[in-house]
């Protein structure tokens, strides 16, 4: 997952998307693994692809997963909206795009206003990989 936060971080695009399929077809319950997934088929071009399997990933919960208190610390959801607004974008789907962008943006938003520090940033790693991906999802609205 890490390797597949930026664009070209790692070299070997193809063997990262391999192992992210390895990893889905021994673990296909747990969705960090399809969410790595979608972002190695997000970063490999097929687009496609990394919508389907990130719709698949939200399937994990059910209705509004930060409404449940047991996830207020669970970045899966925020990190898969983010790149499901990349994903949109590329396949054209401007309105789509924007509405998961706006969706991310806004919890993103609602935590950083939080004078203490919400659960979404208790998970550093998480918060940091969000923070690296909405840059990136926002650039083309820039």
């Amino acid at each position: 997952l890490t390797c597949l936060l930026l664009p070209d971080a790692a070299g070997d695009r193809e063997k990262l998307l391999k192992l992210a399929e390895h990893s889905v077809s021994g673990a296909s319950h747990n969705y960090w693994c399809g969410l790595t997934l979608g972002i190695a088929a997000y970063r490999f071009g097929d687009f496609e692809r990394a919508a389907t399997q990130l719709h698949q990933v939200l399937q994990a919960w059910s209705g509004e997963p930060y409404d449940a208190p047991s996830e207020s610390e669970n970045g899966a959801p925020l990190l898969t909206w983010l790149v499901l607004a990349m994903t949109e974008h590329r396949l054209g789907h401007a309105e789509q795009s924007r509405r998961w962008l706006d969706k991310a943006a806004h919890k993103m938003d609602q935590e950083l206003a939080d004078d203490s520090i919400g659960g979404l940033r208790k998970q550093t790693h998480v918060w940091a990989m969000c923070e690296v991906i909405r840059d990136e999802a926002e650039s083309p609205l820039r």
